[in-house]
């Protein structure tokens, strides 16, 4: 078997991506261990852009799926707390740490829901070196970015 050393984007590649996707409707995609991976600044709150993910062109509801392979490589998870720490301190100093063991048994407990799309460019960049090996532009589909006309 061939070790295959694994193909990284230059920092020009992530500067570029990242111009791309500053422009409302901007656009990019990436070739991320196979998967044919496409980015667009949507409209995500009146006067709020966000980057949307699409794998083959296409987002599916079972992407964000617990379990999906999908969902794991390229939506943002959420943590959320079931109690705010707020809540907590209120709890522990009315109840002590044993009646808030015993009468509140999931104090700390968290649980994660994934999203489709990500408002910092810089978490999705790190989120997706983290979680696929190669990570490449497509060459013939270079990202959109406006150019400067000096008079």
């Amino acid at each position: 078997m061939i070790d295959v050393k694994p193909v990284t984007m230059t920092k020009d590649d992530w500067a570029a991506v990242e111009r791309a996707l500053t422009y409302p409707y901007g656009r990019a995609r990436l070739i991320c261990d196979g998967y044919n991976l496409s980015l667009q600044t949507v409209l995500d709150k009146p006067l709020k852009l966000a980057i949307a993910w699409y794998v083959d062109g296409h987002f599916k509801g079972e992407f964000l799926k617990e379990g999906s392979e999908i969902g794991k490589r390229f939506a943002r998870p959420h943590v959320l707390h079931n109690y705010s720490p707020r809540q907590k301190k209120d709890i522990l100093k009315n109840f002590g740490k044993r009646g808030a063991a015993k009468y509140f048994p999931g104090l700390d407990a968290t649980r994660t829901y994934h999203a489709w799309t990500w408002s910092s460019f810089g978490a999705l960049k790190r989120h997706l070196i983290a979680n696929n090996k190669v990570i490449s532009l497509v060459a013939d589909d270079a990202p959109d970015i406006l150019v400067e006309v000096q008079s």
